[in-house]
């Protein structure tokens, strides 16, 4: 559960850094962060969906 919280955490970051580079106008640092937030999301989904060990 705890890696889930630091995903949670991750993904905001990573949201903020893509944000960030859309608003610079950065738009191929936007496309890459924007990239690293899937991966995030990916990352959520899978251990959300992973049986609890017991």
């Amino acid at each position: 559960m705890a890696s889930t919280g630091n995903a949670d955490r991750g993904l905001l970051v990573v949201t903020e850094r893509m944000l960030d580079a859309e608003d610079a106008g950065d738009f191929v640092a936007a496309a890459y962060w924007a990239a690293v937030r899937a991966r995030v999301i990916i990352r959520i989904a899978d251990e959300a969906g992973r049986p609890r060990g017991g």
